[in-house]
């Protein structure tokens, strides 16, 4: 359920309900970073009790825990670097239709060098 807020410095939106009710027991307005989360993950039980104020990106973890970025050993020059979950996703695409068969690489520069040189991506890591 959305409503809208008109505030007193002559700012208005429309929130959910839930934001509203935080903002109302906190008495102050949420930044834009900041999201309510229902604890027991019914977005109608809008009980106080229920309502919890978080970061984005702690919001995110908590609704998708397994988008996580993940740490990997270019298979040429053995650099560590990180992969975003997006990263990832990409480079299972790839090798679903064949047109990528190794990596990942830390760099183009590598991966021109080390055509042939496999690295396999966790099975817990695949997205659909």
């Amino acid at each position: 359920m959305c409503i809208e807020i008109v505030y007193p410095d002559g700012g208005a939106k429309v929130i959910g309900y839930a934001r509203y009710v935080m903002e109302c027991h906190l008495g102050r307005r949420l930044p834009e970073h900041e999201h309510v989360h229902h604890i027991n993950e019914d977005p109608l039980d809008d009980r106080l009790e229920n309502l919890k104020v978080v970061d984005v990106a702690d919001h995110c973890l908590i609704h998708h825990p397994g988008y996580i970025s993940q740490d990997f050993v270019c298979p040429v020059c053995q650099v560590t670097f990180t992969l975003n979950p997006y990263q990832i996703r990409q480079i299972i695409i790839k090798r679903s239709y064949g047109s990528a068969k190794t990596g990942p690489y830390c760099s183009k520069k590598c991966s021109a060098r080390g055509r042939g040189k496999a690295m396999q991506i966790p099975v817990k890591q695949r997205y659909s």
